[in-house]
């Protein structure tokens, strides 16, 4: 059996470890903590395949939409500067018109009437060309 000494030691010693255990459950701050989570998660409503398809072909659609307005709106922008290059070029054509004009009757030179637009040519073939020649000749 044991004697009294080691009973106390036991003694001393289960209540050193029981004081520890409660110390650190205790006053550790452990059971004074609380944690709250509140989670900030939505969820859109429920979609078909259908209506994930519609969804889908509406944002290419959009998307297409601003790509020709972006196109369209480069092409203004570029047909807007051949018309001022047309324009320069126009009164620069005049001017050299006028010139001319000035040149002829300072040199005494007949004014040429202005036929207007040039005609094209017929485009009529030569009567002494040979037959064309097919594929399975």
């Amino acid at each position: 059996m044991l004697n009294r000494k080691q009973l106390i030691k036991i003694g001393i010693l289960g209540g050193a470890a029981f004081g520890w255990i409660a110390w650190l459950g205790f006053f550790s701050g452990s059971v004074a903590e609380t944690y709250e989570i509140h989670p900030e998660i939505t969820l859109g409503p429920y979609q078909t395949e259908t209506m994930r398809m519609i969804d889908a072909y509406e944002r290419l659609s959009d998307q297409y939409r601003d790509m020709v307005q972006g196109n369209l709106s480069r092409m203004a922008a570029d047909t807007h500067q051949l018309v001022e290059k047309l324009e320069s070029m126009d009164h620069k054509l005049d001017a050299l018109s006028r010139q001319m004009t000035r040149l002829e009757r300072h040199l005494g030179l007949p004014a040429t009437a202005n036929p207007g637009p040039a005609k094209p040519i017929s485009a009529k073939p030569a009567g002494n060309l040979p037959p064309r020649r097919t594929e399975a000749q």
